[in-house]
C-alpha cells in the first residue's frame, strides 16, 4: 500500500522561519489533511536529539505521532554545524557525536530511515582539498551506514546542488565507494532537477545529463531507499538550495519520474512531500499536494 507523508521541517523555514510551527500542531494538521505519516526533522523545535534525549521522552514523542494515526518514515539528522570536509578531528568528532545520538532515537523510536548530507555548502571554500574531502566523505558515510546496519536502520544520502558532491557521476561514485547495503539514496526530484538537468553550483567543469533525471535514476537502481516528491522551477533559492515550487508550477515532469523511480527498483510504499520553504499560507500549498500525489499515485499500476 502506497502512502504520503509531508516533512515536518517545512514549518520551521520560509514564511515559518521566524515563528516555527510547533511539532503537535504539524502531526495535527497532517492528520487532517489525510498524510498517513511524517518524516520528521530533527531540529528545534521539531525532533531533535536535545529536545528528546532520552527513551521515555521519545515514548512520548510516538505516542504523539500514533495518537494522531500516524507514521514516521524517516528522520532527518540535525548534522548542519558539523562541517567535516577538511577532516579535522574536532569535526569528525562532532559528527559521529550526532549522528550516533540521532541512530539512537531513530532506533528508540523504530524509524526505519536515517537521512544524512555532505553539509559544506557550495559553491566550495578557496582552501576546498577534494581528493581529501571525498576520501574522508566516503570513510564517514561507510561508517554511518556500519552503525546503521547494526541497528537495523537504512542510511538515506540525500544530494542537494547545495552541497558539495552534486555531480551525477559524483553521486554514483560515493555511492559504489561507501559500497554497502545499508547505504542508500535519498532522491529528492528538486534537487535531481538541479543536478543532472541543470548542472547548478557544480565544481569545476558543469556535467547534465542528456536524460535528465530519468537518466539518473536508472543509474541509481536498486540504490534509493527514500524519495521527496516536490516540483522545481530550475532556479537555486537565495543561492543555496534548489527552489522548490507547488506542483504543476515547475519544470518536473512527475508522470514520468515517478514510474522511473519505480522502475528502478524503489519499492515505493512511503512517498514523502517536500515542500521546502514556502511563502503565503503553507498549509493551504500541503493540501493541494497531497491532493496531487495521491492521484498521481492512483494512476499507477502495482
Amino acid at each position: 500500500m502506497r502512502q504520503l507523508s509531508i516533512g515536518t521541517w517545512s514549518f520551521t523555514v520560509g514564511a515559518y522561519a521566524g515563528r516555527p510551527e510547533d511539532l503537535d500542531t504539524v502531526i495535527r494538521r497532517a492528520a487532517e489533511i489525510g498524510y498517513d505519516g511524517v518524516a520528521l526533522g530533527g531540529f528545534t523545535p521539531h525532533a531533535s536529539v536535545e529536545l528528546y534525549p532520552t527513551p521515555s521522552s521519545r515514548r512520548e514523542l510516538m505516542r504523539k505521532v500514533q495518537d494522531c494515526g500516524l507514521s514516521v518514515n524517516s528522520y532527518a539528522a540535525d548534522l548542519l554545524d558539523c562541517d567535516f570536509h577538511t577532516g579535522a578531528s574536532e569535526a569528525l568528532g562532532k559528527y559521529r557525536e550526532r549522528f550516533e545520538r540521532s541512530l539512537e532515537l531513530c532506533a528508540d523510536c523504530e524509524i526505519p530511515i536515517i537521512r544524512v548530507d555532505t553539509v559544506t555548502m557550495t559553491p566550495y571554500p578557496p582552501e576546498f582539498d577534494y581528493q581529501r574531502a571525498w576520501d574522508t566523505t566516503v570513510a564517514l558515510f561507510a561508517e554511518n551506514a556500519a552503525k546503521a546496519r547494526t541497528a537495523g536502520v537504512l542510511v538515506a544520502w540525500e544530494f542537494e546542488p547545495g552541497r558539495l558532491f552534486n555531480k551525477p557521476a559524483e553521486i554514483l561514485s560515493i555511492l559504489q565507494a561507501v559500497d554497502e547495503s545499508s547505504f542508500t539514496i535519498q532522491y529528492d526530484t528538486a534537487h535531481g532537477q538541479l543536478c543532472a538537468v541543470v548542472g547548478a553550483h557544480q565544481y569545476g567543469q558543469r556535467e547534465t545529463l542528456a536524460g535528465g533525471q530519468e537518466e539518473l535514476i536508472e543509474a541509481l537502481a536498486g540504490r534509493i531507499g527514500d524519495v521527496h516528491l516536490i516540483d522545481s522551477d530550475g532556479t537555486m533559492r537565495n543561492d543555496t538550495n534548489s527552489n522548490k515550487v507547488p506542483f504543476g508550477t515547475g519544470a518536473v515532469d512527475f508522470r514520468r519520474i515517478v514510474p522511473a523511480l519505480l522502475q528502478a527498483g524503489y519499492p515505493g510504499r512511503w512517498w514523502t512531500v517536500d515542500l521546502g520553504p514556502q511563502e503565503g499560507d503553507v498549509w493551504a500549498v500541503a493540501r493541494k499536494a497531497h491532493r496531487y500525489v495521491s492521484e498521481l499515485l492512483e494512476g499507477l499500476p502495482g
